[in-house]
């Protein structure tokens, strides 16, 4: 199937609530269908599509959409991209953003994209799973994912990949996996990545799904020779689906899932850029608290995740230290899962998720939230690199950029992706696509 995107111009969100403080208040009071004015197909139609990411540049007024596809079932994966416009028209062609090992290579994927847009550096940023280790013809199809971050400059110029995780000890060493990245930029271009896996430092760390993180520098060096771990699972467990945010000022926040048992609980931990971290758990018994996303303003986070009862619950962290001030199911008044979360600058929050009845259709829906807020500052405009690996033209004149918070989740997205090592997701079910900090000009 391939790719399209549509467009949500004028886009009306009836019922505004305010976010809750205390336990039992209840959130959005209504919600919209996204109702797209107009689809673009992006991939082309031979192509599987897998995964998906978008970031928005607000400069610019443009977006980058990248995606993973495979030419044909079970054949290779890469990552490719396209910028389109604010009105949802394509700017110039779709160019690949990362692949690995030969063209002919199937036992060599590039999948899990996830994109956000670096204000203090103007350029997009890219992380994505690559399987590190070839097979050899005939071989059965092992894997080595590590997770890699490279830069996309605002007309498609892609930098150096830089690999952020240590799944693997080398470039021989397979059955130990790095996937499903997400990764944010403080203000001052300082970048954070977390992702899932597995971790070479002991043999312990070999066996089990954990979460990790790494911070890199504006110039995407790494700032500790190893990754951080995050989770603390134990034998039996996997922790996964992990999420980033950060905020003026503060340290980047990660949220993620642990699977216990049969139970799905919702984590949260500081990233520190070395040392260890400490993770706080964020539901207690009852019903799962899976996918979990995070946002960021500048009184703390706001966290959500999938109750895998219809129903999408959520807490509020105080910054400094982080701790919890309210949990309690968001009334969305229909089954909802999948929730997807951004900060919209001031005091907005816009929450998507999917909704649907068992047997139905599914739809993407929305809704707001507020809270107080302050004034926010606003983006720097973009430069215009010189070269292109996607053939758009150079980026029209800055515009003023309508004010956004720099701290707020960058604009991204996921869907689900076409396969996952040894069935550790929860659930099959499509995640909601496309975030946004805030919208272009």
């Amino acid at each position: 199937m391939p790719l399209t995107v549509s467009t949500l111009a004028a886009l009306a969100l009836s019922g505004l609530a305010v976010l809750p403080v205390v336990p039992g208040t209840t959130a959005p009071a209504a919600a919209a269908t996204l109702a797209g004015t107009s689809e673009t197909q992006l991939s082309t139609a031979g192509p599987a599509v897998g995964t998906t990411a978008v970031a928005t540049d607000p400069g610019n007024a443009r977006h980058l959409v990248a995606w993973s596809e495979a030419a044909t079932a079970g054949g290779k994966s890469t990552i490719r991209g396209q910028f389109v416009s604010t009105a949802g028209a394509k700017v110039g062609g779709n160019g690949a953003l990362a692949s690995v090992g030969g063209a002919a290579d199937a036992s060599q994927d590039v999948v899990d994209p996830a994109l956000a847009w670096d204000p203090a550096n103007n350029r997009f940023l890219l992380a994505y799973a690559a399987d590190t280790v070839a097979d050899a013809a005939g071989a059965a199809d092992t894997t080595a994912f590590e997770v890699f971050v490279r830069q996309v400059s605002v007309v498609g110029a892609l930098g150096d990949p830089v690999q952020v995780s240590h799944a693997c000890a080398d470039d021989t060493d397979t059955g130990c996996d790095a996937r499903n990245p997400d990764l944010a930029v403080a203000p001052d271009g300082t970048v954070t990545v977390v992702w899932e896996g597995n971790d070479d430092t002991t043999p312990d760390l070999r066996t089990r799904t954990d979460v990790w993180a790494r911070t890199l520098g504006p110039g995407l060096l790494p700032s500790a020779p190893e990754p951080v771990r995050l989770s603390a699972t134990v034998a039996g467990d996997t922790s996964l689906d992990p999420a980033v945010a950060v905020g003026p000022g503060r340290s980047p926040v990660a949220v993620w899932s642990t699977l216990i048992g049969p139970t799905l609980r919702a984590y949260a931990a500081t990233v520190p850029t070395a040392g260890a971290a400490t993770a706080q758990l964020l539901n207690g018994p009852g019903p799962d608290a899976a996918y979990p996303d995070i946002a960021a303003d500048d009184a703390g986070w706001l966290v959500v995740w999938d109750t895998g009862a219809g129903q999408v619950a959520g807490t509020r962290l105080a910054a400094g230290p982080v701790t919890q001030t309210w949990v309690g199911t968001l009334g969305l008044g229909r089954t909802a899962s999948r929730p997807r979360l951004a900060h919209g600058g001031g005091n907005r929050w816009t929450l998507g998720w999917v909704a649907g009845d068992a047997g139905s259709v599914r739809q993407v829906v929305a809704s707001e939230l507020r809270q107080s807020g302050t004034a926010a500052p606003r983006h720097r405009p973009s430069s215009t690199p010189s070269t292109s690996a996607l053939s758009a033209a150079a980026p029209p004149p800055c515009r003023p950029a309508r004010p956004c918070r720099p701290g707020a989740r960058t604009s991204r997205g996921r869907a689900t992706r076409p396969t996952w090592p040894r069935g550790r997701r929860p659930s099959t079910a499509a995640r909601s696509p496309l975030r946004s900090t805030c919208a272009p000009p």
